[in-house]
């Protein structure tokens, strides 16, 4: 029975709620809510106090109108039972008001004048109130609002705009990034100037990064322009300890850039003047305290901020260099995506290496380490052996400058980079070279570094760690229909189970790549569990409902690829990504093609321009007119399955109707290519700060947000279509990277977690990321600036560094690697045989996990390896062949940066 009542009385108030918000309009609709709830309270009150109070015969009732109220009640006279009901009023009244009101036995006229008093001076006496409230609210406007003076010392600053969402959500994974990087020091003050009003800023962040997400830290937020010296002042730039100047989303990237520059010149000058100001100070000293005193103030002066600016063109990079020299680190986030997308048709890998490199959050992310003193003197190969969570990638040597401190450590390094001294990191160091006192690590690792005194297990064999020892008879297996000799594994279909979801990039498991594979799409034939990746008849005669992973998942080609680019960019972008896939770091071997298939009337002309200015000639360029988002309209224009790889672009022409680029200061540009000015033009996640508010309507200010969504359901459908042409044609499954412009919502088909399905990119995650790292440690930047140009993500099938069912333990194996292929191993990923899907192990933790032996060649080429290599050996398969029959020379290739 109280259950009943219970959910009764729970429906009741959810209808009444329910009817009371569709009613309610503005706080006018409150205050007359609350006047008609008292009128109501005082009638319930009166009726009580006649029917309850007045109305009992066993009680007494003294007063002389009371009593003639009674026998009037009992007449029936109509009057006196008017009177009655207000003398029950007035005693209401006079309980609820509390004051020295006449009594019952008074006239009428001195009650109604006392009420009518009452009201008026509590109504008077509210709006005294209501104006002082105001003027202590106009004081304090200005701290509240706006925010006074940061009095910190060693914070770090955020100079942003979030005008769009796109730069609103780089932000917040910024300052997700910053929270995780500070959380081992107990946190740290992020002080964020913006456009958008202090309480707005707060509100906003306050849902989307919680203060158990903050690990510590303090997030202080500020109104003001970043281009206002004013401001740049109110948040203390010049005693931060590092300064991020992030883009402006919603503006041209030339004026971004523009923006960017302004910005960090007025920053510079800033610091440069607080630098004037000590040296002065200093001077004045050197009396009072000596040469000896002044020269460790100077030392103490000469510590500046660290200052990272992103931005878009590489023109922006040469006015920073040439304006402010070395005091700013230039980001160009467009050319790091370029880059990171044009290595992931050849590598789909490289997406979750690059991801975990770049996140706190993981425990595979590049971090600088001092050298414990107890393990100065020993080699990089030796000192594998004692860190059981890390791997070193380079090395700040305290003397690099002045010829080298040990075996093999200048003498094989690269001479051709920019920087010199102690801002230089030897990235990928031999395994003979000495690391001394003084020396700074460049580790993948976690947040936690362990440094052991004595190592996990003995040195590898010399003689066992030459590649001709192992033989060619395992050599090369499980590389696909190009491997030339081993069979290649398949998977067998799998059940569909359910979508999962992921809320965030951050998020993820440390296991970069979880093992679940299980969540494929339905079969779309009828066939009722049977995955739709599973060809119907693969074309080398293998079984019907077989899946067969992308070959890039079994080794790399040194032959010709064909790539498919299914919609189109700003011409910035577009510009970029075909640059880097011609003749960039991570370009494509010579003679590849690329088929743009889009509807844009004048694609032709911007590819033109494109080809004319980046003066491409390595690879083929195509162009089809085609509306990708039809499938029976791609399968007319290309066949699918003469295609290696694809990648699938936000286009904005696929929502041109919404007038979302209006909203996100993108256009149509020149001939009606999006961006042919250069702007932006896919659709960025949410709209500004106000998009990050749940449960707020659409409207202007967070449209934006559900374009992002809408756009990638685009995108998925591109996806999907790709996927049932391959069917349809009994084609093996492809590498498909799809671009993904919001977090909100994961399914299976964008989840990084569930390789080979989950190949996506966000370029506002990753330029965040970035940001975050170069803000922290500066000279882990180098380490993103030699990859493609001096050293390569490189995969091998693990019978190139083991002997077939030979048992070796993960720090032997790293020891052989540094050794015989002068290369980092970064992990490893084992090819399922019976469904699952590929799970990726990056650095693997704890000292069991390093020193228990494993066989790592079965025979199968299942186990594949991931190397951090020197660029010569990431060339394909032939050239690891020659490097791995030539290890001298191989040893000789570490890269200064």
């Amino acid at each position: 029975m109280w259950r009943r009542m219970s959910n009764w009385s729970a429906e009741l108030t959810g209808r009444l709620m329910y009817k009371y918000y569709n009613w309610r309009k503005d706080t006018l609709s409150d205050l007359q809510l609350f006047l008609l709830f008292n009128v109501g309270l005082f009638l319930l009150g009166a009726g009580i106090e006649g029917a309850i109070l007045r109305g009992s015969d066993d009680m007494p009732d003294t007063t002389a109108a009371a009593a003639a109220a009674m026998a009037a009640a009992k007449s029936g006279d109509v009057t006196v039972e008017v009177e009655e009901a207000w003398l029950n009023l007035y005693s209401v009244f006079k309980t609820v008001f509390g004051q020295e009101m006449p009594g019952l036995d008074s006239s009428f006229i001195h009650q109604l004048f006392s009420v009518a008093t009452v009201i008026g001076g509590l109504g008077s006496f509210a709006l005294v109130l209501a104006l002082v409230e105001q003027v202590v609210l106009e004081v304090l406007e200005v701290n509240v609002k706006v925010g006074s003076c940061v009095y910190e010392q060693g914070h770090t600053v955020l100079l942003c705009w979030c005008e769009s969402a796109g730069e609103t959500e780089q932000v917040t994974r910024m300052l997700k990034q910053l929270c995780l990087a500070y959380r081992a020091s107990g946190g740290r003050t992020v002080v964020v100037l913006t456009q958008h009003g202090k309480l707005e800023m707060e509100t906003a962040f306050r849902g989307r990064i919680p203060l158990e997400q903050r690990y510590g830290s303090t997030l202080v937020f500020r109104c003001g322009s970043p281009l206002d010296p004013a401001a740049l002042s109110l948040v203390s730039c010049a005693t931060a300890g590092s300064i991020i100047i992030s883009g402006d989303y919603s503006r041209l990237p030339l004026e971004s850039d523009d923006q960017v520059v302004r910005a960090a010149i007025l920053v510079d000058e800033i610091l440069l003047a607080r630098q004037q100001q000590q040296q002065q100070q200093q001077g004045q000293q050197q009396g009072q305290q000596g040469w000896q005193g002044a020269g460790a103030a100077v030392g103490q002066a000469g510590k500046r901020p660290t200052m990272v600016a992103q931005v878009k063109g590489r023109e922006a990079l040469a006015t920073l260099q040439f304006a402010c020299g070395d005091r700013v680190h230039a980001i160009p986030t467009k050319s790091a995506n370029a880059r990171r997308l044009a290595r992931m048709v050849q590598l789909p890998e490289t997406a979750a290496l690059l991801r975990e490199f770049s996140n706190y959050g993981s425990h595979a992310h590049l971090t600088l380490r001092a050298l414990p003193s107890h393990l100065a003197g020993k080699t990089v190969a030796e000192l594998a052996l004692h860190m059981p969570d890390a791997a070193v990638v380079g090395l700040q040597q305290a003397n690099l400058g002045s010829g080298g401190n040990g075996s093999n450590s200048n003498s094989n390094s690269s001479s051709s980079s920019s920087s010199s001294g102690r801002n230089s990191v030897l990235v990928n160091p031999s395994a003979a070279t000495i690391v001394r006192q003084g020396d700074q690590l460049v580790l993948l690792s976690g947040e936690h570094v362990t440094f052991l005194s004595t190592p996990l297990s003995t040195a590898v064999d010399p003689a066992r760690s030459f590649p001709g020892a192992w033989g060619p008879a395992s050599r090369r297996k499980g590389h696909g229909s190009g491997g030339g000799g081993g069979t290649e594994p398949v998977l067998e279909p799998s059940i569909v189970v359910g979508a999962g979801s992921m809320d965030d990039e951050e998020d993820l498991a440390l296991t970069p790549l979880s093992s679940r594979m299980s969540e494929l799409m339905p079969d779309v034939s009828g066939v009722t569990g049977v995955s739709a990746l599973a060809a119907s008849g693969s074309m080398d005669g293998s079984a019907p409902e077989e899946y067969r992973l992308p070959e890039q998942y079994y080794a790399l080609s040194g032959s010709p690829q064909r790539l498919l680019v299914c919609g189109w960019g700003c011409q910035q972008t577009m510009a970029e990504l075909l640059c880097a896939l011609d003749s960039g770091p991570q370009s494509l071997p010579v003679g590849s093609s690329v088929m743009l298939v889009n509807h844009h009337p004048d694609c032709r002309k911007a590819l033109d321009e494109i080809v004319r200015q980046g003066d491409i000639k390595n690879i083929f360029l195509r162009h089809t007119r085609a509306d990708p988002r039809s499938r029976a309209a791609l399968g007319a224009a290309v066949q699918v399955g003469d295609y290696t790889a694809a990648m699938i672009l936000s286009d904005e022409l696929w929502h041109r109707s919404s007038a979302a680029s209006d909203i996100s200061g993108t256009g149509s540009g020149t001939g009606g290519i999006p961006g042919g000015g250069g702007g932006p033009v896919t659709l960025e996640p949410g709209s500004g700060v106000d998009a990050l508010a749940v449960g707020v309507e659409p409207s202007s200010s967070n449209r934006s947000l559900h374009e992002a969504l809408r756009m990638d359901a685009s995108v998925l459908g591109v996806q999907l279509n790709i996927r049932m042409l391959l069917q349809a044609a009994g084609c093996r499954d492809i590498n498909l990277i799809c671009e993904k412009q919001s977090h909100t919502g994961v399914t299976r088909f964008e989840d990084m977690n569930r390789l080979p399905l989950g190949v996506t990119f966000d370029a506002a995650s990753f330029s965040a990321r970035l940001l975050s790292q170069a803000a922290v440690e500066p000279l882990v930047w180098g380490v993103y600036g030699a990859l493609g140009r001096s050293v390569h993500f490189f995969k091998v099938d693990a019978s190139e560094l083991a002997g077939e069912q030979e048992e070796l333990s993960y720090c032997q194996l790293q020891q052989r690697t540094l050794i015989s292929r002068q290369s980092v191993l970064l992990g490893f990923y084992t090819i399922p045989q019976r469904g699952g899907g590929v799970r990726l192990e990056l650095n693997p933790q704890g000292e069991q996990a390093r020193s228990q032996p494993r066989v790592w060649n079965s025979g199968d080429g299942r186990c594949k390896l991931l190397l951090l290599a020197p660029k010569a050996q990431g060339t394909g398969d032939a050239g690891a062949a020659e490097a791995a029959a030539h290890p001298a020379q191989a040893a000789t290739a570490p890269s200064s940066v």
